[in-house]
């Protein structure tokens, strides 16, 4: 499963993405990620907002307990 959590607009982040497959030696996936068209979410934020429902949780209000044990793992680009 592929997780794609950035403030880049989706082509670049897909560009990102393949580059790291390559790098990591796996041409022919790289290739078809470049294919790919992620699906659109059926829900925006306006209809999050409409129900009040609270944003995402910042990262950097972890306790150090947390960030140490290694429970989150947050990575963006």
């Amino acid at each position: 499963m592929i997780v794609i959590d950035t403030k880049q607009k989706m082509k670049d982040a897909i560009f990102r993405g393949a580059e790291l497959l390559r790098y990591q030696g796996k041409q022919e996936l790289a290739s078809e990620f470049e294919k790919w068209i992620p699906p659109r979410f059926p829900v925006g934020g306006a209809d999050l907002k409409d129900k009040a429902v609270p944003g995402k949780q910042n990262p950097f209000n972890l306790s150090i307990e947390n960030l140490v044990i290694g429970e989150y793992v947050v990575f963006r680009w």
